[in-house]
């Protein structure tokens, strides 16, 4: 009974701190216990992954090398979430008042979903936000999309800044693409 009062209960708990550092610090924590919601994910400097995606309101493609020295922001929804709904609401408001929309390109991807649903789902809530189909999710898994809404930042070099996995405002919205344009 000491032996396992004194070195296996210690050594148990010694282990299990170590798992959890070692996922705190490779940024596996929120994956771990699923609690990214208010967690934003800073990263270093990442090459964003091309993308070439159909638009669902001209059937235009949506390419990432096409925005030159914009700052892209990407957000990838589905119409079952209602938390996605509610971040493209956001984001539709967003691009009526910002100021800056001539440095940014904001796409809203939908992630897994037909064009005929997703048109639904625009017309019906009148957003005014560019949409892009990603039926086959293949954008998203190249980004390692997990939780909808996300919210990928691209900076001017074509850059991944910031990966937001939880809702945003429309102000931190804003200052998130304003820190990107000052920087």
């Amino acid at each position: 009974m000491n032996i396992f009062k004194y070195i296996i209960l210690p050594l148990v708990f010694i282990f299990l701190a170590l798992i959890l550092l070692t996922s705190y610090f490779s940024g596996g924590v929120n994956t771990l216990f699923n609690q990214d919601s208010q967690r934003v994910a800073e990263l270093g400097v990442k090459a964003a992954p091309l993308f070439n995606i159909p638009s669902i309101e001209s059937g235009k493609m949506y390419k990432l090398e096409d925005y030159g020295d914009k700052i892209v922001v990407l957000l990838f929804f589905a119409s079952w979430s209602n938390e996605s709904i509610d971040q493209l609401a956001i984001f539709s408001n967003f691009m009526q008042n910002y100021k800056f929309l001539n440095e940014v390109q904001i796409i809203a991807v939908n992630s897994g979903e037909d064009s005929k649903t997703v048109k639904t789902v625009i017309n019906r809530g009148g957003y005014d936000v560019p949409v892009a189909l990603d039926e086959t999710q293949v954008v998203a898994d190249k980004y390692s999309i997990n939780n909808l809404p996300t919210i990928v930042y691209i900076d001017r070099n074509g850059n991944i800044r910031k990966i937001l996995n939880s809702m945003q405002s429309a102000k931190d919205i804003g200052d998130n693409i304003e820190n990107l344009i000052a920087n």
